[in-house]
Formats: structure tokens, sequence, C-alpha cells
């Protein structure tokens, strides 16, 4: 095998966008059922659910970050993870966290999650929620 040549990377190739967008993966363990629904949803069921969410921001000059995965990481846990984990969607405790509970789509689900950071996380551009591996609904900024 030939020795590899020693190319150098132009330093252009280093430059950073102005803006970046950063995800962070969660999983969550929830049951609920759909009143109404013509089907399965119907009966009581659980999920293994996945959700993403992303802020995007300029890249800080000193930390070369958008934002620290533990900060964003911390946010998600504390007022989604924590309120949903282990629980049946439909009983959650609606005055605690105003959550869907009539009908707990995963639109309602997602729609949800979206208004509990945005306040906390200004910069959220993206959030995503799995309720199956083929089946997503996606929030965009």
């Amino acid at each position: 095998m030939p020795d590899a040549k020693y190319v150098p990377i132009q330093p252009h190739l280093f430059t950073i966008p102005p803006f970046l967008r950063v995800v962070r993966e969660f999983s969550f363990d929830a049951a609920h059922f759909l009143p109404g629904y013509e089907g399965k949803c119907a009966n009581l069921h659980g999920h293994r659910w996945v959700l993403q969410v992303g802020v995007t921001a300029q890249v800080d000059e000193e930390t070369g970050m958008v934002m620290d995965f533990k900060e964003l990481q911390a946010v998600v846990q504390k007022h989604v993870i924590e309120q949903l984990d282990h629980t049946c969607l439909n009983d959650v405790d609606v005055i605690r966290s105003g959550f869907p509970t009539q009908q707990p789509t995963a639109e309602r689900i997602l729609w949800w999650a979206v208004q509990c950071l945005l306040p906390l996380l200004p910069s959220l551009s993206f959030v995503r929620l799995y309720e199956s591996p083929g089946s997503y609904v996606e929030w965009l900024r």
C-alpha cells in the first residue's frame, strides 16, 4: 500500500457556520388510550416514546458550543420527561402540568412539550416525538 500523502487542511474548512442546531434525544415509557378512537388505540396500551429537542443559535466564540448538552438535558428532563415517565398519560395531573389528558395524541403531547420548553429555551427550534420507531410528529421553528 503506497504511503498516503499529507495534504494540509485549509483554515477556511474549519470555519463554523454562524448558526447551528444542537439536538438531544430522550426516551420515556408511558401508557395512554384514545377515547372515541375506532381501533386498538382506544384501549390502554404503552409506548417507549422518543423525544428529540433542538436549539438553534450562534456558536459561542469562547466555548465553541451552541449550548452545553448537559444544560439542555437538565431542562428537558425536569420539565418534560420527569412529568411523563412511567405514567398513564390520561391521568397526568392537569393542575400540575396543563397536560391534554382527555385525548393524549402524539400531536397534543408534542405541542404540550413545546409550550413547556419555549419559556425555558428561547432558542428552541425543533421538537420531534416518536410514538413508535416509524411514526413521529414534529415541530419546527
